[in-house]
């Protein structure tokens, strides 16, 4: 029910990623064997977050500042979790104005995956899937720059023709289970050819 996106390493989340889970709570950060530690990021539904030193499994665990909705914020030692409580060694700042809808944490999207790094895993995950031995590198940015022109050549000319949109099979990734086919391999092959 939660979901992931970042670095890989042997099966387990490793480098920087981000999370969201089945309640809601946003974290971004390092992660080490699959557990969140180091400086990261939570944001909470009601628009509260904190920057600072996280503990294992996206826990407070260290000097940090938690902002309020209020423009409130607390900084200081934290410990704890969200949802059974939090133990604080700090100051209270009261703030003189409410954070806007607008307002973003200033780490927001900076301890994720670096976006030339995303298409890179991607392009190397499939490959070492379908055991792939390609010694050249591949530009990933190539390939999505390709990717992303080949789709809006195809909507502008379906849009103009009044047609169905043809996106020649890339805009449905092939069903992949834990033991397939050959037929199934082939369609995965094929697809990342197109």
């Amino acid at each position: 029910g939660e979901k992931y996106l970042g670095m890989w390493q042997n099966n387990q989340r490793h480098g920087p990623g981000m999370v969201v889970t089945m309640n809601g709570l946003y974290y971004e950060g390092n992660f080490h064997q699959s557990k969140l530690t180091g400086f990261g990021l939570m944001m909470f539904e009601d628009n509260t977050y904190f920057e600072g030193e996280l503990g294992i499994g996206g826990t407070f665990g260290g000097k940090g500042t938690l902002y309020y909705p209020s423009g409130d914020t607390i900084e200081g030692i934290f410990s704890g979790n969200w949802t059974e409580g939090i133990k604080i060694n700090g100051t209270l700042h009261k703030g003189t104005q409410r954070l806007e809808e607008t307002h973003w944490p200033k780490a927001f999207g900076k301890l994720s995956v670096p976006a030339n790094q995303k298409w890179t895993a991607i392009v190397q995950h499939c490959k070492e899937q379908l055991g792939i031995h390609i010694s050249t590198d591949i530009q990933t940015s190539k390939v999505w720059e390709f990717l992303a022109s080949h789709l809006e050549m195809n909507k502008q000319t379906a849009h103009r023709l009044g047609e169905i949109e043809c996106l020649d099979g890339i805009d449905t990734i092939p069903e992949i289970h834990p033991k397939i086919t050959y037929i199934q391999f082939q369609n995965i092959q094929q697809y990342l050819g197109k």
